[in-house]
């Protein structure tokens, strides 16, 4: 049985046709030497149109001194191995999410450049933001879902934005939808809902859906009393919703409570909780 030898392979078609970036620079980051996955990956169809091009061409021009820092100083120290992670624009003026694993290429103690590989994550970042966004959102409304409200009350307890005020707010869906198979109307609903309360916000305030048909609303840095004119505020928008002439007429249940400095959050938004539910026992 014939053994394969080294010498048999011609290891130029081999880096030409795999599917990772690979590259050999000068000092200053221009290309001597790029295969073809290398130039796909930067928007072009042959290796040629990235050879005597420079790195930082292809770089997004708000992370490209960072990244030519980074890569400067990965070939003066010597370092074996280094991983670079940055956004390039193709050639087709797309953006791309790169990471780039290099090492100094030295000859007699001379640095000559730089060669390694270069890989397309973009896929893997998307993945990776979208998987950051469904843990935080609600995919109904796209606001803030209770796991990131809970962060944030644990955040606020530990910072100086006292005092705080907490509104939370339930929708008499129970009245409007019982024994209704129409869960289209009942999700215009929400989102409309959630659309009016966040005409309400000020740019450091958090909306949240908290439950199947209850919202909460920290308000950083306000007192009881600029907490009582943001409710009026919160419930004119809300009102705006019955102004349409919606059929039937939507409930809505308001409770609120405010955290002074040394409070613990949970009891508070508690508080304002049970004030809700408790608002919407009586107009049962």
């Amino acid at each position: 049985m014939a053994m394969i030898e080294l010498n048999d392979i011609d290891f130029r078609i081999l880096v030409d046709k795999i599917n990772t970036g690979i590259f050999v620079c000068d000092p200053k980051g221009t290309f001597v030497y790029a295969n073809l996955a290398l130039a796909d990956i930067f928007g072009f169809g042959h290796y040629t149109k990235v050879i005597g091009r420079n790195f930082i061409e292809f770089i997004s021009p708000d992370k490209g001194a960072s990244f030519m820092e980074a890569f400067r100083k990965l070939m003066i120290s010597g370092t074996d191995s280094t991983l670079i992670k940055t956004e390039i624009i193709r050639h087709a003026k797309e953006t791309r999410h790169i990471e780039v694993k290099s090492r100094p290429f030295m000859k007699k103690d001379i640095l000559l450049g730089s060669y390694g590989v270069l890989y397309d994550i973009t896929e893997r970042i998307e993945a990776e933001e979208k998987m950051r966004y469904t843990t935080t959102h609600d995919v109904l409304t796209g606001i803030f879902n209770r796991t990131f409200f809970e962060a944030e009350i644990k955040r606020l307890e530990r910072g100086r934005q006292f005092p705080i005020g907490i509104v939370v707010i339930i929708l008499g869906m129970s009245k409007m939808f019982n024994n209704s198979e129409d869960h289209a109307g009942e999700d215009q609903l929400i989102k409309r809902v959630a659309r009016q309360l966040f005409y309400a916000l000020r740019g450091d305030d958090i909306l949240a859906r908290i439950g199947e048909d209850e919202f909460a609303i920290l308000f950083p840095s306000v007192d009881a009393g600029s907490l009582d004119e943001i409710i009026k505020r919160v419930q004119g928008n809300l009102k705006e919703i019955n102004a349409d002439k919606v059929e039937p007429a939507v409930e809505f249940y308001v409770g609120a409570a405010t955290a002074k400095k040394g409070e613990r959050l949970f009891p508070v938004f508690r508080k304002a909780e049970a004030m809700a539910y408790l608002e919407m026992k009586k107009k049962s």
